[in-house]
């Protein structure tokens, strides 16, 4: 009977992993599509510094639409699996509030990275896009607890899509990148609006911004975020900062074609986080989850040794090796493991884990990539990549062996 039970919750897990693939799979394709056709374009239309400044700008958004607020995961972890969210407009009023403490840093980042160029008019928009990133973060954790797995997808990566075409559309005009940023912060705001009407129930139950704030457990959500985001950001300013405009664009679009595997780690990891919920550590979910990926990096490492030889100017531009775009694929292939270790640690109690090997990935990286780059080059970020990568690997895997005596 017991195994029955399982081979039945196994075949549900399954079947949600799949009607949640198609629309994650194509989400990612979309944007990835998008991404990579803004560069091309405006690669021919403005000049490398207008293209590296439309490249940070875009860079910080994917940093606000990556952190994890935690404000609705806090919530499910506080109900439970199966209970009513505690959603409506306490939940987004407090993801704005942490998307402004969070603000500060954002435009640290996005005036260091762009230092030559960048002028009050883009940094003044800092705020209204850390709080767009939280708040669809938080509306595709509420959307897929409810089962909307599709629009869940797409009320995240729809509006950071809207984020890079809006933006490159002005700029292919003419127009200044304050305009396309503008106009880009108002397309979102729409969006999402259209999705918080759709997650939110009209039975919703009544929740204070303070308890989301104060009495749910989204802290070590947060924190582990942060610093796993700025770990993993920090190639790209380096990038951005030390490398001239035609090398950091340059690496920048390997970064986004290559990590598009990740689209494995965001399909797997909400989902192993309920499963783990239910089920505790080592959920079929989860085996399944790294066995995947596993197979599916075979064949992604061979394509990182040719992915040069597409058709980019910007590529002919860049002395990148080889070699050292395999390592890289094999530092992705480690983060998207990764990934799925963090999601079953913050799920079962041990989500302070996953802070520390963010933290050490964030020491790891700000040693790392700069000191690689001066001895190495362009190349020398694809290897601190694996090393940033690797080592937070160890730090989680020691966690989850830990976790599994206890």
């Amino acid at each position: 009977m017991k195994l029955t039970r399982n081979l039945a919750a196994a075949r549900a897990q399954g079947q949600i992993a799949l009607r949640r693939s198609f629309p994650v799979l194509l989400s990612y394709l979309v944007n990835a599509a998008i991404l990579i056709g803004c560069i091309a374009v405006l690669g021919e239309l403005v000049s490398s510094q207008s293209l590296q400044s439309f490249l940070v700008y875009f860079f910080v958004c994917g940093i606000a639409a990556g952190l994890e607020p935690g404000t609705a995961k806090g919530s499910l972890k506080h109900s439970g699996v199966g209970g009513e969210l505690e959603g409506g407009a306490s939940l987004m009023l407090a993801s704005t509030a942490k998307a402004l403490l969070v603000t500060p840093v954002l435009l640290a980042i996005w005036a260091y990275s762009d230092a030559n160029v960048i002028g009050i008019k883009e940094l003044a928009w800092s705020p209204a896009i850390a709080i767009l990133g939280f708040v669809a973060t938080d509306l595709r954790v509420a959307l897929d607890a409810q089962g909307r797995h599709a629009a869940a997808i797409w009320a995240k990566q729809g509006s950071l899509g809207l984020a890079a075409v809006a933006a490159a559309a002005c700029l292919a005009l003419g127009l200044e990148l304050a305009h396309g940023i503008a106009l880009a912060c108002l397309m979102r705001v729409g969006w999402v609006a259209v999705f918080w009407l759709l997650a939110k129930k009209p039975a919703n139950i009544s929740t204070s911004v303070g308890h989301h704030l104060f009495k749910r457990p989204w802290q070590h959500l947060l924190l582990a975020s942060c610093l796993g985001a700025l770990s993993a950001s920090i190639d790209r300013i380096v990038a951005f900062r030390l490398l001239d405009p035609s090398s950091a664009n340059s690496y920048v679009l390997v970064y986004e074609i290559l990590t598009k595997f990740w689209l494995f780690n965001y399909l797997f990891a909400p989902l192993v986080f309920v499963a783990t919920i239910e089920a505790g550590l080592g959920s079929k979910l989860a085996k399944y989850a790294y066995l995947i990926i596993a197979v599916a990096g075979a064949p992604f490492l061979l394509f990182t040794l040719n992915v040069t030889l597409l058709p980019f100017s910007t590529f002919a531009q860049a002395e990148i090796e080889p070699w050292a775009l395999f390592i890289f694929g094999v530092a992705i292939l480690f983060a998207a493991w990764n990934g799925i270790l963090a999601a079953e640690l913050q799920a079962s109690h041990f989500a302070r884990a996953a802070t520390n090997s963010a933290g050490v990935g964030l020491v790891t990286s700000a040693i790392a990539f700069p000191s690689a780059l001066l001895l190495w080059g362009i190349n020398g970020l694809f290897f601190a990549w694996t090393l940033k990568s690797a080592v937070e690997f160890g730090v989680l895997l020691a966690a989850r062996k830990r976790a599994q005596i206890k």
